[in-house]
């Protein structure tokens, strides 16, 4: 049976209707406003329109974007979308669907951890709730994004390596899982590691070398892509690969930079305030108990210092790069408020619940019931005349048109004149000179935001 958490006035089962109920309420804040809105203009309409080339071209090892190969990422998320266009047609809700599920999956995995780490079903479900009440996690596990099922694979290899009846078995599932990562986003889930030696140190585990047989499977089955593209395109591959991923990112300012202050403080917790509250509670508890902690938060804790000094190193701090902390804290902190609220005092424990009330409070405020990034722009592109022959893009993101569009749309230079008889989808960006290359085009619509189409018409026929 559950211990029950006991306060004067206050006793708590989690039964079964109970606990249906909770995991019915986490579905639906997972899952909700997947299906319509607009894609936001960057990472999730890349992921769309990476997703749609792969759908139109047919199902490749090499993903395209415009029409021309894109190493950026290994394709299996977008493998997993473009089947989705298969079932439910080219939308936005098959480009988030597998991240929203993955992000689900992630709530689950988080449970059993927290399950194995010692907690009981009412503090599994409490760390399972304090990710559910973190508005960042669900707005960006929700989006077209990578992030998730990154998170996801890291969070399963740890609970295989950490809880699986056999260690070697453990071993070898863990690293499938890491591989899992390796085909979803990038090699930065061995970032993970750290975390698995702590663990078996904290349980005095003989078999540490377990790690190196994670690293193995990982390397041998996650590596497949890597070796593919650079034995079919050379240094082509390798070359952009390890430009933009290593040099750019560790080396020099990148996209998004922010200054570490507003990172950490501003982006990392302004939606999830609470979470600040936690993390602060945990560096205090470490603190006071001499920086020993428990095996739990000892363990998600090595992931969380790995993690953010990675995404430190790095030039490009954005927002989905804090993701897979928030998971790992949830753990933490469901451990940390369990231990305290077993305490013989009633002011700690009435604190404890006027947190999750807290948490509770600032949560509908900072969720995104409806995802629309770009409502302005989706205005315009569907406002493009169905007769146009060629459709271009200027000061507008041509992969976010071309994914609506289902076409490829190439960017006009500003400094290029439009050819006759093509569209323009154009973006004044609060300029009130109408560029060069819009000379002699008539507008066919105006909306909001500066955004425009203009019709470039062919020669007169004499």
């Amino acid at each position: 049976m559950p211990r029950s958490l006991k306060l004067p006035g206050f006793s708590f089962r989690p039964g079964t209707a109970f606990f249906v109920c909770f995991w019915t309420v986490v579905a639906v804040v997972s899952l909700w406003g997947i299906w319509g809105g607009s894609l936001d203009t960057w990472d999730e309409a890349l992921t769309a329109e990476r997703s749609r080339e792969m759908f139109r071209q047919g199902w490749s090892m090499t993903v395209h974007r415009l029409g021309q190969p894109d190493f950026n990422k290994p394709p299996l998320y977008y493998w997993t979308a473009a089947a989705g266009f298969s079932l439910f047609g080219l939308g936005e809700f098959a480009v988030r669907l597998p991240s929203a599920l993955m992000g689900l999956a992630c709530m689950f995995v988080v449970y059993r951890l927290a399950r194995g780490y010692g907690a009981d079903r009412a503090a599994g479900l409490l760390a399972v709730f304090l990710l559910a009440v973190t508005p960042h996690w669900l707005n960006i596990s929700r989006e077209g994004l990578l992030d998730s099922g990154m998170t996801l694979s890291m969070l399963l290899a740890l609970w295989a390596y950490a809880f699986h009846p056999s260690p070697v078995r453990g071993a070898v599932w863990a690293g499938l899982a890491l591989a899992l990562g390796f085909w979803i986003k990038n090699p930065c889930v061995l970032f993970i590691l750290p975390a698995m030696f702590v663990h078996s140190l904290s349980r005095k585990d003989p078999h540490t070398w377990r790690i190196l047989l994670v690293l193995a499977v990982a390397l041998a089955f996650g590596s497949a892509w890597y070796v593919h593209q650079a034995a079919v395109w050379g240094e082509r591959f390798t070359d952009f690969y390890f430009d933009y991923n290593m040099k750019q990112r560790f080396t020099r300012d990148f996209q998004g930079h922010r200054s570490a202050a507003d990172f950490y403080l501003r982006y990392l917790f302004k939606e999830s305030p609470h979470m600040l509250v936690l993390a602060a509670a945990l560096a205090g508890a470490a603190l006071v108990r001499m920086l020993r902690p428990g095996p739990c938060i000892a363990v998600q804790s090595t992931f969380i210092v790995t993690w953010l000094v990675l995404i430190h190193l790095m030039h490009s701090k954005r927002a989905p790069y804090i993701v897979p902390v928030y998971p790992f804290l949830a753990i933490a902190g469901a451990d940390f408020l369990k231990s305290m609220w077993e305490r013989p005092s009633a002011k700690i424990r009435y604190a404890i619940l006027a947190f999750g009330v807290f948490a509770l409070a600032v949560w509908p405020g900072q969720y995104n019931f409806r995802i629309d990034k770009n409502p302005a722009m989706l205005d315009a592109i569907h406002a493009v005349p169905n007769d146009c022959g060629q459709v271009l893009a200027l000061n507008v993101p041509a992969h976010v048109a071309s994914f609506y569009l289902d076409r490829v749309v190439p960017e006009l230079e500003p400094g290029t004149a439009a050819p006759e008889g093509t569209c323009v989808l154009y973006n004044a960006k609060n300029s009130a000179q109408l560029p060069a290359a819009l000379s002699g085009a008539t507008q066919a619509w105006s909306g909001r935001n500066g955004y425009s189409v203009w019709r470039v018409a062919p020669p007169a026929v004499r």
